[in-house]
């Protein structure tokens, strides 16, 4: 049964739409069939993971807009077992008009339902925020990842996303889990992190944390530079080893 993931956070350079891709690239060459869905208007996550061909017309805009089904907008990647489903800054105009009714939040859960046996994950880029595309993205997923940052804002985001996930299931009757928290851009030393989570605050909330955690390295920047996932700019690097085994993390706790 295929897992909709969304990966969430609330504040720009959290690493978010830099996880959205790296994850759903490692799933992919651990050979599990994945779809990355950019669902916010930034298109961070579309440019960054290696689309083959981008024409217009063909993204979750147009999807959303009725003028072309969701089978038409899949674009395929250097990685065998990834495609995407790509955004571009249209869709921030078509996310105001469909935000008139609180229902079309549900848009995107009744479109993957047509596509989602043909994948074992299916990985959504939310937007760093709380408007109508971070809920459209929240409904559709069955699970999802907080990707937040060490520091003092750490609480206030993750209660932020909590509180997210509690008006989705009350006002969509949807079955959405909470899957942990992704510490991004931390340091590259255990100590750092360890000294984080060691703090009193954070120690209440150390087991909804994924051990995996991603370091601050150039190899990440590679990404946005190159257009590509970590994997493929540098298969040696940490961070190709961490979302690796940050998606082996995930595969086991589903199994």
């Amino acid at each position: 049964m295929s897992k909709v993931i969304t990966i969430a956070g609330q504040r720009d350079k959290t690493g978010k739409s830099v996880t959205a891709v790296n994850l759903a690239a490692s799933l992919a060459l651990l050979e599990k069939k994945t779809l990355l869905v950019d669902c916010d208007s930034q298109a961070n996550s579309t440019a960054w993971s290696g689309v083959s061909s981008l024409d217009e017309n063909l993204d979750l805009g147009s999807l959303f807009s009725g003028k072309k089904g969701i089978k038409d907008i899949i674009r395929e990647t250097d990685l065998k077992f990834m495609r995407v489903i790509p955004s571009d800054i249209n869709l921030y105009n078509t996310g105001l008009r469909l935000s008139k009714r609180t229902e079309n939040q549900k848009m995107l859960r009744i479109f993957l339902k047509d596509i989602k046996d043909d994948y074992e994950y299916i990985i959504i880029d939310s937007p760093s925020s709380s408007d109508f595309l971070a809920f459209t993205a929240m409904t559709a997923s069955d699970w999802v990842i907080a990707s937040i940052c060490c520091t003092s804002e750490f609480m206030n985001d993750l209660g932020d996303i909590l509180k997210m996930i509690k008006q989705i299931r009350k006002v969509h009757k949807t079955p959405l889990k909470f899957a942990g928290i992704l510490l991004s851009r931390c340091a590259a030393e255990k100590e750092e992190v360890k000294s984080f989570l060691d703090k009193k605050e954070i120690q209440k909330v150390r087991d909804i944390i994924f051990k995996t955690f991603i370091p601050e390295e150039e190899s990440v920047n590679q990404t946005t530079i190159l257009s590509k996932p970590v994997a493929l700019c540098d298969i040696k690097s940490l961070a190709t080893t961490r979302y690796l085994t940050f998606a082996q993390e995930l595969i086991s706790g589903f199994n």
